[in-house]
């Protein structure tokens, strides 16, 4: 048995200047690539936003880009770090900013992206002005230079219901408003649940039924013995994975389930019939989650 769920995910970006201390230039935000690198990049590294890049360049941004079309300069300091979740519009964020010491970024800026190093980009961008049209930053030898990127995440509030093996089985989100079960492992690699040792107990199996997004399934619960995460494939922007209750766990009728994936949720999922489990028996379900561009999916 497999269940399978979805994440959209958009990037923007936002530019300022400085002498000392004091902003004198704050752009909007605007909008970004996220590469089929990126996409990549968001299940094998855990260090995709490690660097921030401005450049000189005006190519278009493509899927394709892993780097800046005139590259110019890299920061590593992470400058700001920040994760969140919006419980009014029912998604999560990541916002780094990067900054640039007097004459490290001096020129005209038109481009920027994030990712582990040069020729490695989760995102691309062109620096665009309050209209959305595509401008340049002069930036001068006795100004800063700091950017800031924001990835947003949305949280689906839509039920995932699907026939598998027989069952009738509904997955949605789970404590969606609990930033330790989504935003916090944003900036991790993702990993099933009991290879994190904070979230190793919440994974789960009840006799219960499955809640609200905002809470975890009812009844008794019976933590999983392993859960286990197959190797990536590149280009696919799918992880999956295996839940096992082994004998001596999950005894009883099964009916909802938790995992939680490091970094992309915590989920719960009601199947029917209910599950007799037995001493004797061990018990694997499948779980795969994809991952694309929002509006892609």
């Amino acid at each position: 048995m497999i269940v399978n769920c979805t994440l959209g995910m958009t990037g923007e970006y936002k530019v300022e200047k400085l002498r000392g201390s004091t902003v004198t230039f704050e752009s909007d935000w605007f909008p970004n690539i996220i590469t089929d690198n990126g996409l990549d990049l968001w299940a094998t590294s855990s260090a995709k936003f490690a660097e921030g890049f401005v450049g000189t360049g005006n190519a278009t941004p493509q899927k394709s880009d892993i780097s800046l079309a005139n590259y110019l300069a890299a920061d590593t300091s992470n400058y700001g770090a920040t994760k969140s979740i919006d419980t009014n519009e029912y998604c999560m964020y990541l916002q780094k900013a990067f900054e640039f010491n007097e004459g490290v970024a001096t020129g005209n800026i038109s481009e920027l992206g994030v990712g582990p190093a040069n020729n490695n980009f989760f995102s691309r961008a062109l620096v665009r002005d309050a209209d959305g049209s595509p401008t340049t930053i002069s930036v001068l030898a006795d100004e800063k230079l700091r950017f800031y990127y924001r990835l947003r995440i949305n949280q689906p509030l839509n039920d995932f219901v699907a026939q598998v093996d027989g069952y009738s089985t509904t997955l949605r989100a789970a404590n969606a408003d609990v930033a330790a079960s989504w935003s916090d492992g944003m900036d991790g690699q993702p990993l099933f649940g009991s290879q994190q040792s904070p979230l190793s107990s919440a994974t789960m199996a009840t006799d219960g039924v499955i809640a609200d997004v905002n809470n975890p399934p009812t009844g008794n619960r019976f933590y999983v013995t392993s859960a286990t995460t197959d190797s990536y494939v590149p280009g696919s922007h799918v992880l999956s994975g295996t839940l096992l209750w082994d004998t001596s766990e999950g005894n009883g009728t099964l009916s909802a389930f938790q995992f939680v994936i490091y970094g992309m949720g915590t989920w719960q999922f009601s199947i029917s019939p209910a599950i007799t489990k037995g001493f004797t028996q061990r018990l694997s379900i499948g779980v795969r989650i994809r991952w694309a561009r929002e509006g892609e999916l």
